[in-house]
């Protein structure tokens, strides 16, 4: 999860939705990492996990948090509404911390093994 990748995918549903930013992540509680790059089909090289409780209990120092909503076709896929742009450094720290360091994609890496 690069800096610049979150703020452009935010950024991008900002300008859909004017004064939201919101990115895309996948939950499927309970699942390995690896059931979780199957079903999402992420081409991300790494992944990294949270916890819905963990996401949802995050706030601001002034109390925003952040909202989790089921959308697309993916049973899945879910956008995360964040308080603040990840440009702030404030937001940017409160959703770095509320996942655990990046693992290696499993599925990805199986593809380009061939």
């Amino acid at each position: 999860m690069l800096r610049k990748d979150v703020i452009r995918a935010a950024e991008k549903y900002e300008a859909r939705y004017p004064g939201t930013w919101g990115i895309s992540v996948y939950s499927l509680p309970g699942a390995s990492v690896d059931e979780i790059a199957q079903a999402a089909e992420m081409p991300h090289v790494d992944l990294r996990r949270s916890a819905r409780g963990k996401i949802l209990n995050a706030r601001t120092r002034d109390g925003r948090g952040m909202k989790l909503f089921q959308t697309g076709t993916n049973l899945y896929h879910y956008t995360l509404v964040l308080p603040c742009s990840p440009s702030d450094d404030e937001c940017w720290q409160l959703l770095d911390g509320v996942f655990d360091a990046p693992e290696q994609n499993p599925a990805r890496w199986r593809d380009e093994q061939g």
